[in-house]
């Protein structure tokens, strides 16, 4: 459950980094 948790939070923490890096400026 817990591997499970901190899975979705590393793919969270990729996705709005990857969102946040497509963002102008």
């Amino acid at each position: 459950s817990f591997r499970f948790n901190n899975h979705l939070v590393d793919v969270c923490k990729q996705v709005v980094a990857n969102f946040g890096a497509s963002l102008p400026g």
